[in-house]
């Protein structure tokens, strides 16, 4: 190494050893989720995934029901009708149970998947 590229090559380093640490400290990571532990970001998961499938649930009742009216007296629509809208009940059901028992085991970590209700003043 030549003389002038060693010296480039300190100056910078030693720019960089007085710089970094400024640059390390004035670093603030955000945390998008807004939550502050893993058992809290568990229930909130399990939040998100029972409402997307009750959403689910309730748009099986509705096409089972849908079915059921438009038809029209013919023997095998009235059938997937029933059968979708038993099978809509049997999974809000699923829901409720899984929703029960997700509910126990986060309290159980620390965390709750419905966070309690703030007291009223």
């Amino acid at each position: 190494m030549n003389s002038l590229t060693k010296r480039t090559l300190q100056g910078f380093t030693a720019i960089m050893v007085a710089v970094f640490p400024v640059v390390t400290s004035a670093a603030t990571l955000y945390n998008p989720l807004g939550e502050a532990s893993i058992p809290q970001l568990i229930g909130r998961v399990i939040q998100l995934v029972l409402g997307i499938s009750g959403s689910l649930a309730l748009l099986m009742f509705v096409y089972g029901g849908l079915i059921w009216l438009t038809a029209s007296g013919e023997p095998g629509k009235i059938e997937k009708g029933k059968k979708t809208l038993i099978w809509a009940t049997i999974g809000i059901g699923v829901l409720f149970g899984s929703f029960a028992l997700a509910n126990f085991v986060v309290t159980g970590l620390g965390a709750a998947v419905v966070p309690p209700a703030a007291p009223t003043p």
